[in-house]
């Protein structure tokens, strides 16, 4: 269990970190005394560099990004520092020498100095920096740091200089006002070639942030070499045309669809007919077609991502069905603009962040959150990284991100208070040319507001599988807009890094589309706790019923779950086909839905119309749909009592079937909860019809069968019929 054994090690030097930032507090720096220049020139930044399979990245404490502007500070030296403190109004001007060191996948150690000779150490968390993309750092770049926070940093538990906010950081040119003179003897400017050589190498690499950054550089470095003469337009030479072709491809990348339909147009204009050009602006028009008009060929798009188990898709975002405004949960929410048929696709989203499963690497980092004291590794780590870099480099694309809820009651206020639409949001703060992102803040909104999928369990580490849920975590900004109901309109279902929401019941325009945050399966005590940890509380009608029983059913639903995990389907199908099934086992199973029955008094899970058997409204029963699953397969040879089972699945899905057997099939779907037991219930339905020879009611019921599971997954996918 080497994953338990490095969180609890973390937590371990959280604990002696946070211990000696109190202790420490505002003490004065004093000259490094275990480590010389020279040390450091030829060890690194840190006594002793892990190896080790699990790496740690602790964060002492969180504090929010500097707001100050670099000529409003007053520059000090590392003699001036303070241990344990952010010092407000300051700001050190330094120069890397010796080499880096990576201490995890998200942590790099740097030695520095300043003008006067003193020396020490940076930690950087690997965000993707403005002017410096790499995650190493090399020698001779010179540096501001605005307002550092000097403070106990890694497993050796020695002093550095804390940079976890990307704006808090000035990488600078050697024509800037306050690069040292002394300095610029030994300071060489990158020339375009060697720009244009890395941009091209960023391409390949897919990129693309860090090389629309390196582009740029080329064209700022062409401009100050031909200032002397009228820069010649691009358009007018046929070589150009690849630096459209590159342009359009980091548009494209970022899905600035528009701009990259642009580019590759000049492209053909500059070389008309070019193969490449027409390609990429052929893509373009597909996704501009996806964005507006909600056309997606998702059996492509599943075949894609299961031949190569890419889990990034290139499709658009379609979100024109649905907006954001102020909703009766006291936050906001997901409205229809549109009327929404039942299984119709309500929006179609790209992640804007999403990681699969931690691969087998031998390699894996381990993080404390320090707002929170939670483990992140492998892909939850690797997301808040490329958020970060993303909500840096395109701040544009993040503003709806960083409008989620971050798990604060300021958040709440801030929600409630604010404009209804997005169209009013402002871009974050931009002070010195870089937005200012609180990089601890993004983190929480990545935990509240995101989904996980069913991950390649074969690619995770086997340490990994035994701790976390094989999950791939990602944050899908207008999907996440959703509040819970457990009698929830949608469901959603997911192709790769794309989430397709469909609708489980008609939605009218200006209706509320809710989702269900955690599964109802009967064990209401274990759904009020999950939500509450998500700081949620749900008064749905089923909500409200369950509370008024009061008594709950945990302890049933366990003897249930244990009951269905020592008697599981795959054994209990080809038994009961052969009409061997253990009769002790079926009176097992009656007994527990005797008594899951009772938890369900018809007062409260249903209304009664008064003087007469019929109900006006029921409630879904989920605790009682696993056993009659199970009954119903273990009726197999017992067709028209598998039936009664299969409508009782429906039934507890609140799923009311009504037959015509010359019309087939009509659904009451009032308060209905979607699963794949109910899909396979419909499947048992359309082959007991079909072996009756009722073609009709077969036929209506196979439909109800695709259609539910397609709005379970999102897509048709992998459907297959029930095996006859």
């Amino acid at each position: 269990m080497k994953v338990q054994a490095a969180v609890h090690k973390a937590f371990d030097l959280k604990f002696q970190l946070t211990q000696r930032v109190d202790s420490h507090k505002d003490r004065k720096h004093t000259s490094r005394q275990q480590c010389t220049r020279e040390d450091l020139d030829h060890h690194g930044a840190i006594s002793a560099p892990p190896d080790a399979e699990i790496k740690l990245t602790i964060v002492s404490e969180p504090y929010p990004p500097s707001h100050a502007s670099l000529q409003t500070l007053t520059k000090i030296n590392l003699s001036d520092l303070s241990l344990e403190a952010h010092h407000y109004g300051s700001f050190l001007l330094l120069r890397t020498f010796g080499h880096s060191t990576d201490v995890s996948k998200i942590q790099t150690f740097m030695p520095v100095e300043d003008e006067t000779g003193d020396v020490d150490r940076i930690a950087i968390l690997n965000f993707g920096l403005v002017s410096w993309p790499e995650r190493y750092l090399p020698a001779g770049v010179v540096l501001a740091i605005k307002e550092p926070f000097y403070s106990s940093v890694s497993e050796d538990l020695a002093m550095a200089l804390c940079v976890y906010h990307p704006s808090d950081i000035i990488f600078l040119e050697i024509d800037h006002s306050l690069f040292p003179s002394a300095w610029q003897s030994s300071a060489q400017p990158k020339l375009a070639m060697k720009w244009k050589f890395e941009g091209n190498q960023a391409l390949k690499e897919k990129d693309y942030i860090k090389a629309g950054h390196c582009y740029t550089k080329v064209r700022l470095a062409s401009q100050q070499s031909t200032s002397q003469t009228p820069p010649r337009f691009w358009g007018q030479d046929p070589k150009h045309a690849k630096r459209f072709y590159r342009a359009g491809r980091a548009a494209y990348a970022l899905g600035d669809y528009r701009s990259a339909e642009q580019m590759f147009q000049k492209v053909l204009v500059v070389v008309p007919g070019d193969a490449d050009g027409q390609r990429e602006l052929d893509c373009t028009k597909s996704r501009i077609l996806e964005a507006t008009k909600g056309v997606f060929d998702l059996t492509k798009m599943a075949k894609k991502f299961s031949d190569t188990a890419d889990y990034h898709s290139e499709q658009a975002s379609y979100l024109d069905g649905t907006t954001v405004r102020g909703s009766r949960f006291g936050s906001k929410g997901l409205f229809a603009t549109k009327d929404i048929a039942v299984g119709a696709i309500i929006l179609c989203e790209r992640a804007f962040t999403v990681s699969n499963t931690p691969d087998d690497s031998h390699e894996l980092s381990v993080i404390i959150n320090p707002t929170n004291n939670v483990g992140m590794h492998g892909s939850l780590a690797a997301i808040w990284i490329d958020a970060v870099r993303k909500s840096f480099h395109n701040p544009s694309s993040s503003l709806k991100l960083l409008d989620l809820y971050d798990g604060t009651a300021r958040s709440v206020q801030s929600e409630s208070t604010s404009e209804a639409t997005s169209d009013h949001q402002s871009l974050p703060l931009i002070i010195d040319g870089m937005p200012v992102i609180d990089v601890f803040r993004l983190q929480n909104i990545i935990e509240q507001n995101g989904f996980g999928f069913e991950a390649d369990k074969d690619r995770a580490r086997l340490d990994v599988q035994k701790v976390v849920k094989v999950d791939s975590p990602g944050v899908w900004v207008q999907a996440a807009r959703m509040n819970h109901s457990c009698l929830s309109k949608s469901s959603r279902g997911f192709i790769g890094n794309f989430i397709i929401v469909r609708a489980t019941k008609s939605i009218r325009r200006g209706e509320e589309i809710t989702t269900m945050y955690c599964p109802v399966d009967g064990d209401f005590d274990k759904l009020k706790q999950r939500l509450g940890t998500a700081g949620f509380a749900c008064s749905c009608k089923l909500c409200e019923a369950e509370n008024e029983y009061g008594d709950g059913r945990s302890s049933l639903m366990f003897k249930v779950s244990q009951f269905l995990g020592a008697h599981p389907l795959k054994h209990i199908i080809p038994t009961a086909a052969k009409n061997e099934l253990h009769v002790g086992y079926l009176d097992e199973a009656l007994d527990l839905e005797k008594r899951l029955k009772q938890s369900y008094p018809l007062d409260l899970f249903a209304t009664k119309i008064p003087m007469t058997k019929k109900f006006i409204e029921m409630l879904p029963t989920m605790g009682m749909a696993g056993i009659h699953e199970w009954l119903m397969f273990a009726h197999s040879c017992s067709p028209q009592r598998a039936l009664d089972y299969a409508n009782f699945v429906l039934l507890d899905h609140d799923y009311r079937v009504l037959i015509d057997r010359t019309r087939g099939i009509k659904l009451d779907r009032t308060n209905c909860i979607l699963s794949m037991k109910a899909v396979l219930a419909m499947q048992y339905i359309e082959h007991f019809y079909a072996q009756t020879k009722n073609e009709t009611v077969a036929a209506s019921a196979r439909a109800l069968a695709e259609e539910m599971h397609t709005t379970y997954n999102g897509s048709m996918g992998s459907y297959s019929g029930l095996e006859k």
